[in-house]
């Protein structure tokens, strides 16, 4: 018994397993220069509190950041939409949810991440995240923390190595 995408926490077929794994294999992989300012970015908002750097990472695919978050001494939490994008996560040792971001719970944290576009998908029940999510973050994101996320932009021309479809 098929139940409603309103009730689902995912969206089946949303990233397959094939899909999720040519993410973690050709997009992802484009997010690492970004870590070393983005690690600063945590430890400046933790700084003077008297711990370590949290992150919550929403749309968290294989969990590449995560780790390198994690490997950085961060507390680290995360979810993604796709059972196939936490798997791989899990496959690095993570425990992220697979839930969607505006109604999953979330710990308070000094970072909160949405990097490779996943504020550009639909929700469950096929409104934009962008909304609801960047106003579940505001709720965690402890004084002085940052929520740092992309978007596609039109205007901007693919990679060259980008294939196109049919």
């Amino acid at each position: 018994m098929a139940r409603s995408a309103e009730l689902s926490p995912v969206v089946p077929g949303l990233f397959d397993e094939d899909l999720a794994a040519i993410h973690a294999e050709a997009i992802a992989p484009r997010l690492d220069a970004a870590f070393p300012w983005l690690i600063a970015m945590g430890r400046a908002a933790a700084v003077g509190a008297g711990r370590n750097p949290s992150l919550h990472d929403l749309g968290c695919g294989d969990g590449r950041w995560m780790a390198a978050a994690q490997a950085a001494q961060f507390r680290v939490t995360g979810l993604d939409l796709s059972p196939a994008c936490t798997a791989l996560a899990r496959e690095r040792g993570l425990r992220p949810a697979t839930m969607d971001a505006a109604r999953a719970p979330m710990p308070s944290v000094d970072l909160a991440t949405a990097l490779g576009e996943p504020l550009a998908y639909l929700d469950p029940a096929g409104r934009p995240a962008l909304d609801r999510v960047a106003l579940r973050a505001g709720e965690i994101l402890r004084p002085g923390a940052w929520l740092i996320f992309d978007l596609p932009d039109p205007g901007v021309p693919p990679p060259d190595d980008a294939a196109e479809g049919p």
